[in-house]
């Protein structure tokens, strides 16, 4: 490979792990990138040692943008139910199209009935005629006829596989202290992927003890365990509507 290819080839890879957009969605870009620098290898586009430095690049971009930046509450790879104010379902989203339950229990993917479109940073919903229904807002849409809706994850895929959240905490605590382990001895490719599980549960870290060894003992809030269950978990109704029936239209 000639040296003006190569540097155009590594320009492009700097740029992609620099751009926050792109790591919306961390694992994933996580992982393109580490296939895309062992492509490169192969190639002989980079030797050896260039490629642990790019690695270590990956590594310390990854960390960065899932402890120091909140992605998106909408994950693009999760499917939705949603939810009138009265904990009835109305509606799902699959993707960027949102569908109304209308007695359906699994609409055809070509049954939308709208389209979550984004643009200058708003995300706009349109129906399929082209006209406004709303706006999605964090995890609510609020309709033009004044309705805020609610948005509650069903699964997320995963290699092409659906799947809910963890939801074992003993499982959930050996993950953490696996993750941390992993981490310490420089073992990125298996923290990744229990990061990931991690990641994806029903619980998130203390914030009184912040999950700390010596801390965590005397811990009351989350009775020494480092972790409590996230109370606006994406799977769950907000805490404000979980008095309220939930009904689903099959």
């Amino acid at each position: 490979m000639d040296i003006p290819q190569k540097d155009e080839i590594l320009a492009d890879w700097h740029q992609q792990i620099d751009n926050r957009r792109l790591w919306l969605n961390p694992l994933a870009h996580y992982k393109y990138l580490m296939r895309l620098t062992d492509r490169l290898l192969d190639l002989g586009a980079i030797d050896p040692l260039e490629r642990f430095d790019m690695v270590e690049l990956a590594n310390a971009a990854f960390c960065h943008f899932t402890e120091e930046t909140s992605a998106d509450w909408r994950h693009p790879a999760s499917d939705y139910d949603v939810y009138n104010a009265g904990g009835e379902q109305v509606g799902s989203i699959r993707g960027n199209r949102y569908f109304l339950s209308a007695g359906m229990a699994q609409p055809g993917p070509m049954d939308f009935f709208a389209q979550i479109q984004r643009a200058d940073g708003q995300s706009k919903i349109v129906t399929r005629s082209y006209q406004p229904y709303g706006e999605l807002i964090d995890r609510h849409i609020f309709t033009e006829t004044g309705q805020k809706l609610t948005l509650v994850e069903r699964n997320r895929l995963f290699a092409g596989v659906a799947r809910t959240r963890l939801d074992d905490p003993d499982c959930y605590r050996a993950t953490v202290d696996a993750a941390l382990i992993a981490l310490e001895e420089g073992n990125m490719a298996l923290y990744v992927e229990l990061w990931e599980k991690e990641n994806f549960s029903i619980f998130r870290r203390c914030s009184i003890c912040c999950d700390r060894f010596y801390l965590r003992e005397d811990c009351e809030a989350c009775d020494g365990q480092g972790f409590l269950e996230d109370p606006e978990c994406p799977s769950k109704l907000p805490l404000s509507m979980r008095g309220q029936p939930v009904t689903k239209t099959d």
